[in-house]
């Protein structure tokens, strides 16, 4: 079981892209109970590594609209002094599928055009397989929820800029390994803004902070 919080965000037009996923990619399959290594690397756009800096980092499923954290990867892992962590996939969080893509939500950046919320970028979406868990309706929902564009690229190039348009991100709390049943719920004010998202195979109008390949 997973605690939900929904969280109202509206995209802004700033093109933010710093954190660029090289592993996983739109092709990768992760075996549950395995170690498992996401790398980066810097995008050409802004911001930096350096500015994107200590970012929290979590396993996601979702469209471009909604999104629910399934598993906490790091807390606080500084992008621009690390290229890469390892974690071990928990196989209690979902099915097996191509449902998974990597968040990057930096700690200390945030969007210039509405200073409470923060830059975001995204891995491709990718396969989780030898998974025991079950997604909840409402997280399902998501899953299967429109979307209206990309998040991250379809293939490992370098994603491009996109425009903004309003999200809602839903989390479900996790940390590696474990799992937190809790039904509360919180939001933040529905006029905020952050950084915009491409996942594969998902449209969406926005500046994006984005990585890796396509999530929908």
């Amino acid at each position: 079981m997973f605690r939900v919080s929904a969280v109202l965000l509206a995209l802004s037009a700033s093109a933010l892209a710093a954190v660029f996923t090289t592993a996983p990619v739109e092709a990768t399959t992760w075996a549950a109970g395995s170690p498992q290594t996401v790398i980066w690397e810097e995008s050409p756009a802004r911001p930096t590594l350096a500015e994107f800096g200590p970012a929290k980092i979590s396993v996601h499923v979702g469209n471009a609209q909604q999104q629910s954290e399934r598993q906490v990867i790091g807390t606080s892992v500084d992008v621009s002094q690390n290229n890469s962590i390892t974690f071990t996939p928990n196989p209690d969080i979902g099915e097996n599928g191509d449902f998974y893509f990597i968040r990057f939500e930096s700690i200390s950046l945030k969007d210039p055009a509405a200073p409470a919320i923060p830059a975001l970028a995204f891995s491709a979406k990718f396969t989780l397989s030898g998974m025991t868990g079950t997604f909840p309706p409402d997280v399902q929902s998501l899953i299967d929820g429109a979307s209206t564009a990309p998040i991250g690229g379809a293939t490992s190039s370098r994603p491009a800029a996109t425009t903004s348009a309003a999200a809602t991100t839903t989390r479900a709390a996790t940390t590696t390994g474990t799992t937190r049943a809790n039904s509360t719920s919180t939001a933040r004010p529905s006029g905020a803004a952050v950084a915009s998202m491409r996942l594969p195979g998902i449209a969406m109008a926005g500046a994006a902070a984005v990585v890796g390949a396509a999530l929908f």
